[in-house]
């Protein structure tokens, strides 16, 4: 058994499509009240994608290119050839209330943690992401305890698969690599770049397809039955 357990958030404890369609849709409802063209919910979806890419591309690493308040920002800054905050906060708002009302934590998930926990495991969020959102969806999920740290990529300064941010969340936990294991969705950010810090993988498989993980589930009470 591991002495302790790196966790990935976002569509690890619960699913992130829906979510992030839900807030999609319900920010490009209200920019539909801001700018004629957005009726169209293709032309925003193309016109947010842009932002996004751009944000990204400036911030490549860090934990500012995952935020959507900068998306929504840089879109109305092309769209209106000037910063518009008050609007910005409005498609924040609406794209994260519908965000956090869609979450579902993965059955199995809060059961398997407080079960680990129970055997002795040490436990960490490890996400590529603010800390204030993070926060606010683990209180959403009912997680806000379930774990003994969270690390996000905001305070390790890079984004997962850096090695930073591993070293960070060991460091936290004082664990050595050999003896902590990694679980996460993304076959890049969580599998590789974990593996590649020297932690014993887990992938979980939300979609087909292969991974170079140690292990493989397809639910969250498969991972007991591995320990």
């Amino acid at each position: 058994m591991p002495q302790a357990l790196l966790l990935d958030l976002d569509n690890t404890a619960y699913a992130y499509a829906p979510c992030h369609a839900a807030g999609l849709d319900a920010a490009q409802r209200e920019a539909a009240t801001l700018r004629p063209g957005w009726q169209d919910a293709a032309a925003f979806a193309a016109d947010y994608a842009t932002a996004r890419h751009t944000v990204k591309s400036r911030l490549a690493g860090q934990a500012a290119g995952h935020c959507r308040r900068l998306y929504f920002k840089a879109m109305l800054e092309t769209a209106h050839g000037r910063s518009d905050l008050a609007a910005t906060e409005q498609l924040f708002a609406a794209y994260w209330r519908a965000y956090l009302a869609a979450m579902r934590l993965d059955p199995g998930c809060r059961a398997t943690l407080t079960a680990l926990r129970e055997r002795g495991v040490r436990l960490c969020w490890v996400s590529n992401f603010t800390t204030g959102q993070q926060v606010e969806k683990l209180r959403v999920l009912g997680l806000l305890e379930v774990a003994d740290f969270l690390v996000t990529s905001e305070e390790a300064q890079a984004d997962k698969p850096d090695a930073r941010i591993f070293s960070l969340a060991l460091q936290r936990l004082g664990v050595p690599a050999a003896h902590a294991w990694m679980l996460g969705d993304d076959p890049l950010d969580d599998i590789a770049g974990a593996r590649a810090a020297g932690l014993t993988t887990v992938w979980l498989r939300r979609v087909p397809g292969e991974s170079a993980a140690d292990h493989v589930i397809d639910n969250w009470p498969e991972l007991l039955d591995l320990l």
